[in-house]
């Protein structure tokens, strides 16, 4: 009974450990807030740079597939 009471505390205690790397690791909320922004403002620049070019995106899929 105490060994399998033991065997529980120490996976118990192996989950936390676990699950607080997970969090460790993961940015915060405001930083992923951050880089989405960011990515969202990066792709407004490319469309509208794309705009400005006359380009669309099949053109640049149809000039990579042609580019292999």
């Amino acid at each position: 009974m105490r060994q399998s009471m033991r065997q529980s505390e120490d996976d118990y205690a192996k989950k936390l450990d676990e699950m607080n790397q997970r969090i460790q690791q993961r940015p915060l909320l405001l930083e992923q807030d951050t880089r989405q922004k960011a990515v969202r403002e990066l792709e407004k620049k490319i469309q509208h740079a794309m705009n400005i070019a006359n380009v669309t995106e099949q053109d640049l899929i149809t000039q990579q597939s042609s580019t292999y």
